[in-house]
């Protein structure tokens, strides 16, 4: 049981959202040069999850990212790390609170009449009701989440297959392939509940790293499926006109109905899109409560949970109140901050535990680790540069 929470939990937290983004990151490139930024951003989160992961299991159970980086790297970059984890986070659940509140508002419209602040504002109070039902709970909910996430994506997925037209396939324009690696890292950033997870399990090393394997296995095939689809049916051109709206996602989803003009497509297109989001607002939320009640001692308060779970959402929800933003452009800048913690810690600290190893793994993973460190730099180069275009 607890290997199908950890694995459902890792696939719920990456088949979220962020997949309905990928389309949409510069699909002038085309399908080709999305799919090999798709294949190698997969490839080094995967390598860097497997350096955190071992990184994770050399501490106590409990112990965060923040402990984790002053035990190992020092002061310094405890607070480079802990300042970025907690701005990934929050920018996470900005983009999960704007795409709920849009699907929200769609389910409801013909019912009441509400602006899409207010629409904010119930969204986050249910989110944080689901978190303060516990984790237990929430493991049982994010189970038959993300079964749905899964079969919902291959259900559309195979009746979108019949739809799509192979020339769509063929599109590639390599000009500014690189401009897509920030958000395409964001869409598997996974290694953000190891934590959680460690606790979870009581540290067990064959539950984790298995669950690990298999979720990386499921996740890669579902989400080269999934840009087929969308690139194969959609189309090139249109996508490009959806990606310059300020999206929410949701037009993807109405996009392969309009295109298949199938409503089971489209029906089951909606249900995907609405189990993507819970199941990815799960992991992340509860890691990050998790995160606040640890490093902010919250735990022996009298009020802890209601504490945590205010600190958890009050940022994000404000930050949309005051100034709304599109969830691919927030999706992008996010990808700095997971460089930063997913990318070059893992990295930094696969050095920094390896040093001194003669063992011939051991060594290759530390050279492994440094064209790792390289790759993330080089990421956040690319977004620092798509900011001042």
């Amino acid at each position: 049981m607890k290997f199908l929470n950890c694995l459902f939990l890792i696939v719920g937290t990456t088949i979220g959202t962020g997949i309905l983004a990928l389309p949409l990151v510069h699909p002038q490139n085309g399908f080709i040069p999305t799919l090999i930024s798709l294949v190698i951003s997969w490839g080094f989160m995967t390598l860097s999850s497997f350096m955190l992961l071992r990184a994770v299991l050399l501490h106590k159970a409990g112990e965060d990212f923040i402990i984790i980086a002053k035990k190992r790297l020092g002061d310094f970059w405890q607070v480079i790390i802990g300042a970025s984890y907690l701005l990934l986070f929050y920018a996470l659940l900005a983009v999960y609170i704007l795409v709920g509140s849009s699907w929200l508002h769609e389910l409801t419209k013909d019912l009441i009449s509400l602006s899409i602040q207010h629409y904010y504002v119930i969204f986050t109070l249910l989110a944080a009701l689901f978190i303060y039902l516990g984790v237990h709970f929430v493991g049982g909910v994010n189970q038959i989440l993300s079964a749905g996430v899964i079969i919902t994506l291959l259900a559309v997925i195979a009746l979108g297959s019949e739809k799509i037209d192979h020339i769509n396939l063929l599109t590639h324009n390599f000009a500014d392939f690189s401009s897509a690696m920030p958000l395409m890292i964001t869409a598997f950033g996974f290694a953000i509940i190891f934590p959680t997870l460690a606790t979870y399990t009581k540290k067990n090393t064959q539950i984790l790293f298995r669950s690990l394997y298999v979720a990386c296995f499921i996740i890669i095939i579902l989400n080269i499926l999934w840009i087929a689809v969308c690139f194969g049916v959609i189309g090139e051109e249109h996508l490009v006109k959806i990606a310059s709206k300020s999206s929410e996602g949701t037009e993807v989803v109405f996009a392969l109905q309009a295109k298949t003009n199938n409503s089971s497509v489209g029906l089951l297109a909606e249900y995907f899109a609405i189990f993507a989001l819970l199941s990815s607002l799960i992991g992340v939320s509860l890691s990050l409560y998790h995160f606040i009640l640890d490093s902010f001692k919250l735990r022996k308060t009298k009020y802890y949970k209601v504490n945590g779970i205010a600190l958890t959402f009050a940022v994000p929800l404000l930050a949309l109140l005051i100034n709304p933003s599109s969830f691919v452009g927030i999706l992008s800048f996010a990808g700095v901050f997971v460089s930063v913690v997913l990318g070059i810690f893992p990295a930094l600290l696969e050095i920094r535990n390896n040093k001194d190893s003669k063992a011939k793994s051991d060594v290759i993973l530390r050279y492994l680790a440094y064209i790792t460190f390289a790759f993330y730099i080089f990421v956040i180069i690319i977004e620092l540069m798509n900011l001042y275009k």
